[in-house]
């Protein structure tokens, strides 16, 4: 078991008081990308995720202030118990790479096989290069991918390979997320 070295602060962001800053500092990054969401959504059999995003599938999301997927085996574990069998993505301190690639965290696969096993999620960018050739058949700009196996966009759900999958840089909106909740209580 991970203990927590990180003080969860209770946080006020957009008339939601969330348990922790990190919490409100996510929430404010799912606005930037225009993905609607709900806080602790459902008690899923005794894990209530932390958001569930609503795309083309529901997303449950669980936050930890962790760095490494390792961190999250108790809460895997907690998660497979329930028995559901969703997307889940689960979040650490911050996403994580460099301009060309960016992690927003950990991602399953969701294929009876393949439940329990998360590898990195990439995060997407459907306009970085402008006014693509494939952009109108997106709904949302920001997405994110499956780096390991099937390279579906989650919340558009579209698949083609890694055709349409344009690695984005998340960095420049999580600093826009800090900003916004950085003095809130």
């Amino acid at each position: 078991m991970y203990e927590y070295d990180i003080k969860a602060i209770p946080t006020m962001y957009n008339e939601v008081q969330f348990r922790s800053r990190l919490e409100a500092t996510w929430a404010a990054f799912f606005d930037l990308c225009e993905w609607d969401w709900d806080y602790e959504p459902i008690d899923l059999n005794g894990w209530i995720p932390d958001f569930i995003i609503h795309g083309e599938k529901n997303i449950y999301v669980e936050v930890k202030p962790f760095t490494e997927i390792e961190q999250f085996d108790e809460a895997i574990e907690k998660i497979d118990g329930t028995g559901i069998d969703k997307d889940i993505l689960l979040l650490g301190l911050s996403p994580f790479g460099d301009k060309w690639i960016s992690f927003l965290g950990w991602c399953n696969e969701n294929y009876e096989d393949y439940m329990n096993e998360f590898s990195q999620a990439i995060f997407s960018d459907h306009g970085k290069y402008g006014i693509g050739k494939h952009s109108e058949q997106f709904k949302y700009r920001y997405d994110y991918f499956d780096y390991d196996r099937s390279y579906t966009q989650r919340l558009n759900c579209m698949y083609d390979g890694a055709h349409y999958n344009d690695c984005g840089d998340a960095m420049p909106l999580w600093k826009q997320a800090k900003n916004i909740t950085q003095w809130k209580n």
